[in-house]
């Protein structure tokens, strides 16, 4: 069903979903080389307001977070947003939960928005930082949302800043593991790039 305003267009679209969880609070492993931030949290507003800057501007942009609360939009898909995007992560407080699943459907959800705008064309992107695991379902559960948006036509990216090994997320998305601030703000980089992700990491949309 065309919604209003639709009309062909090739823009590319990136959210990001950040992880405001209060396990973000804690400090960074030790020998992460991430110890001059006091928190995950401050090490992740560092490297994704020093990204947000750089996107282009021919790029719609969304940021996302994650808690407690569920999916909650900090600030829409939008061109000319980068400036309220930084003043707004510097509003940002932590809170308990992790609720993955349910905020990856939710994203999802936003940006197939756009793509009908767009009529299908295109770029649309979900970009995950998280510490840790899903507290809303099981790893089958992950997986049916991650599937979820694939079938919305969405590739999702994730960038785990010190997870485990066996983090589920790392065999269901495009996937890259960072274990200091340095190597949190590069995996950010490369998710937001114009280099596309290798499909061969998506799961099945089926």
């Amino acid at each position: 069903e065309k919604v209003k305003g639709a009309e062909q267009s090739n823009r590319r679209n990136l959210l990001i979903l950040l992880d405001n969880s209060g396990s973000m609070e804690e400090s960074p492993p030790r020998g992460t080389a991430g110890e001059q931030f006091k928190s995950k949290w401050a090490a992740a507003l560092w490297a994704v307001k020093d990204v947000v800057k750089d996107v282009p501007k021919d790029d719609n942009l969304a940021l996302y977070v994650f808690n407690g609360r569920n999916a909650q939009q900090v600030v829409a898909l939008g061109l000319d947003n980068r400036e309220v995007i930084l003043a707004e992560l510097d509003k940002l407080r932590s809170d308990q939960g992790t609720p993955l699943c349910g905020a990856i459907r939710d994203c999802a959800d936003a940006l197939f928005v756009q793509y009908q705008r767009q009529l299908g064309y295109g770029e649309f992107r979900l970009i995950v930082v998280t510490d840790g695991a899903q507290q809303d379902g099981n790893d089958r559960e992950l997986s049916e949302s991650v599937k979820y948006a694939t079938r919305k036509r969405i590739q999702t990216f994730t960038v785990g800043f010190c997870t485990s090994d066996n983090h589920p997320l790392r065999r269901l998305t495009a996937y890259s593991a960072a274990k200091s601030a340095a190597e949190l703000k590069a995996s950010l980089r490369q998710a937001l790039s114009e280099i596309d992700i290798d499909d061969t990491a998506l799961p099945e949309g089926k």
